[in-house]
């Protein structure tokens, strides 16, 4: 039965790495045929590479780190490809200033302004509509961008505002959001959604800078939360990375600089203010979690940059909010972590369900999700109470890494274990009396031998029960992340730790 189950699996396996193998050649061949469209020029012959291999070596790896292939030259990519982009981001920023000057001036009138704007945009979209080149679909981004920005400005600026109920402004402004997303998804190109993008992100920073209302301060987060689902969206139908890596920079950004701190000009309550902003702040943490986990949907594969990029989603998160919550809510902070905890943990079991078997995002979500349960358990109790807590928690991820094999939560015990030992020795001198069981005894002794004692059981556990399988067995059992590395200690290593330890502190008591 073994052997029917491990041959299921290598021939799932094959199947999933099969469907990737056709997944990269389809994007190879698009990414050729662009290339050979925006610059149908010959590439030099390999002949010249082959009498210089050094320079043709860093030629390649610069190749790759532009964005080419091997048969691209590097000056093709920089001509073809970067040149147009960094035009379009040249003229971005001076689009942007013209936007500036023109909206405040007092010399045309408010319709006049906003006839140029669309004008413009309509210019734009124009030419990018009819060149497939990569200079007019970064016109086509501006156009958008334009398109979008105009309809802001007719809604929100008072020198250009031309609609001032509400009640119209804000379907149609998010119509123009929904038509601009729409017309860069059609495209397929990431470049015309970057460009349109960024013009929106910036109608959000200019809200808060205008004038710091509720009104403008909702809009705000809600553009956020719709262009970071709009990225969500991007990446399920596209896989963009790097547009995913700038909206979650963008996004963050945004919320550091205008939302991090209430304005004094807000006129809403601390309470209030902190469930609205810390809620979007959620919501924005949520979205770009899913486009970690989903980015495994088709071909059952993460890719490496995806755990940096959960890895910064969920500093930033957590960074935030526990400068808000300590600030209102010092006393249930251990409810907000407890919670987060519940939350990664839910991620985990998505990623193990999306990616492959016990994926090393799956083994990341379970490693934040095992830290916030420790952080709240330290919200939570103090002194004694909380040591001895530390140690049966070691004991727990004993358990865990004897049910699943996951080398992560060995780690995971190893550094707790330290942590608690040497938190262990600094207690030692506590005063203070502990009652348990109508007993009492003194502090620094309950908690030596407390935590000794489950040094000591986790000891015995890790000596008799801790498996140690072989490295092909790891591999088709998913638990290969951390395996046969340093920090991947025996079984026996890991007893006689907690053994030294727990004898450590007794001798020290």
């Amino acid at each position: 039965m073994e052997a029917d189950k491990r041959i299921e699996e290598l021939e799932a396996n094959l199947k999933r790495l099969s469907e990737e193998v056709r997944a990269l050649h389809a994007e190879r061949d698009s990414v050729r045929q662009e290339a050979q469209d925006a610059a149908p020029a010959a590439a030099p012959p390999p002949e010249a590479h082959a009498k210089r291999p050094l320079l043709g070596g860093v030629r390649r790896r610069l190749d790759v780190v532009l964005g080419g292939d091997a048969e691209n030259s590097l000056e093709t990519r920089i001509g073809a490809v970067w040149l147009p982009r960094l035009a379009a981001l040249l003229m971005m920023t001076t689009l942007v200033f013209f936007a500036r000057l023109t909206l405040w001036t007092e010399s045309f009138g408010a319709e006049w302004k906003a006839g140029c704007g669309y004008a413009l945009a309509l210019v734009f979209m124009g030419y990018g509509f009819f060149r497939r080149d990569l200079f007019a679909q970064a016109l086509l981004g501006c156009g958008l961008a334009s398109l979008y920005f105009t309809t802001y400005a007719i809604i929100f600026i008072e020198e250009v505002k031309l609609i001032h109920d509400l009640s119209w402004g804000l379907p149609a402004l998010f119509a123009a959001l929904a038509l601009m997303l729409f017309i860069a998804h059609r495209c397929k190109s990431q470049t015309v959604t970057g460009i349109a993008l960024f013009l929106a992100y910036y109608t959000a920073a200019l809200s808060c800078t205008l004038a710091p209302n509720l009104i403008n301060f909702l809009y705000a987060l809600a553009t956020c939360a719709v262009l970071a689902a709009a990225t969500l969206l991007f990446h399920l139908a596209h896989r963009w990375l790097l547009l995913s890596w700038a909206a979650l920079i963008a996004t963050h950004g945004t919320y550091i600089n205008f939302f991090l701190y209430k304005p004094n000009e807000l006129d809403v309550s601390d309470m209030h203010y902190f469930w609205i902003s810390n809620g979007f702040l959620t919501l924005f943490y949520i979205l770009f979690s899913l486009i970690c986990v989903l980015d495994a949907r088709k071909t059952g594969e993460f890719r490496k940059t995806v755990a940096s990029m959960a890895g910064v989603n969920s500093f930033i998160y957590f960074a935030l909010t526990w400068l808000s919550i300590r600030q209102h809510y010092l006393e249930e902070e251990w409810m907000f972590r407890a919670a987060f905890a519940v939350m990664l943990l839910v991620f985990a079991v998505f990623a193990e369900l999306i990616g492959a078997r016990r994926n090393y995002l799956f083994q990341i979500f379970i490693a934040k999700s095992v830290v916030m349960l420790t952080l709240a358990l330290q919200a939570y109790l103090s002194g004694e109470k909380l040591l001895i807590a530390f140690a049966i928690e070691c004991l727990g991820l004993g358990f865990s890494y004897k049910r699943s094999g996951i080398v992560t939560f060995k780690v995971l015990g190893l550094l707790l274990m330290l942590v608690t030992f040497f938190w262990t020795l600094l207690s030692v001198k506590i005063t203070g009396a502990t009652t348990l069981g109508g007993h009492t005894m003194p502090s620094n002794w309950f908690c030596a031998i407390g935590v000794a004692a489950v040094f000591s059981a986790v000891a015995w556990f890790y000596e008799r029960f801790a498996p140690r399988l072989r490295p092909q067995q790891r591999a088709v059992r998913g638990q290969w992340f951390l395996a046969g590395t340093g920090l991947d200690l025996h079984g026996r290593t890991m007893a006689l730790l907690h053994a030294t330890g727990a004898a450590l502190i007794l001798l020290t008591i």
